[in-house]
């Protein structure tokens, strides 16, 4: 079946700032702790470790993109998903972390999906774009208008169009964040550790 690529964001992830994938350095602070308490050394705080946020981050990326891609696979929806970025805002004032993504994806089943449930799309839309106190939105709430604009959902000149759609399968799929972070958990992805673990074992 012929493919298309696209790029856009990869759906659901919450970011990092405040959710479930902000890092929790305790675990490391105890076992340093610990091994130290163990060989006479005193007690360390947050302050005396260098975390490696980065590795962090990027680990945190990869994996969370593997979930997506084998949840979407599954349906048929796409074929691959490639991990380009990671991006941070300046403030976390009024957006949290985004990954950037590229991908490959059957555009006749994605098409056949969002026709399949297009009752449930149009409940997507109406609440994820109806302006309202607070909240302008710049996208429009109607089927027919999504439809026409995306070539009945097979062109995605927008790269928003492609991620929404995208998040409104896996909300529709019951595909959630906390299905996600655990998913990240099995593969130890959680995990932060640092750098300088060796120096805080000898004094």
């Amino acid at each position: 079946m012929k493919t298309l690529k696209n790029e856009t964001w990869l759906p659901i992830f919450p970011g990092f700032y405040n959710t479930l994938f902000e890092p929790d350095e305790s675990n490391e602070i105890e076992d340093i702790n610990s091994l130290r308490k163990e060989r006479g050394l005193k007690e360390i705080s947050f302050d005396d470790v260098d975390f490696d946020y980065d590795s962090y981050r990027n680990e945190i990326s990869l994996c969370c993109v593997k979930f997506i891609e084998e949840k979407l696979k599954k349906l048929g929806i796409i074929k691959k998903i490639i991990f380009q970025e990671m991006h941070s805002p300046n403030f976390y004032n009024y957006s949290n972390d985004s990954i950037n993504i590229e991908v490959e994806y059957l555009f006749e089943n994605l098409s056949k999906y969002v026709n399949n449930n297009k009752d449930k799309f149009c409940v997507y839309l109406k609440k994820e774009y109806t302006s309202r106190p607070g909240f302008m939105s710049f996208y429009s709430t109607s089927f027919d208008e999504w439809s026409k604009d995306t070539e009945n959902f097979t062109q995605f000149d927008n790269e928003h169009f492609f991620g929404s759609i995208l998040k409104f399968i896996c909300l529709n799929e019951e595909i959630s964040e906390d299905d996600m972070f655990e998913y990240c958990q099995d593969f130890g992805a959680t995990f932060i550790s640092a750098t300088n673990y060796d120096e805080l074992l000898v004094k």
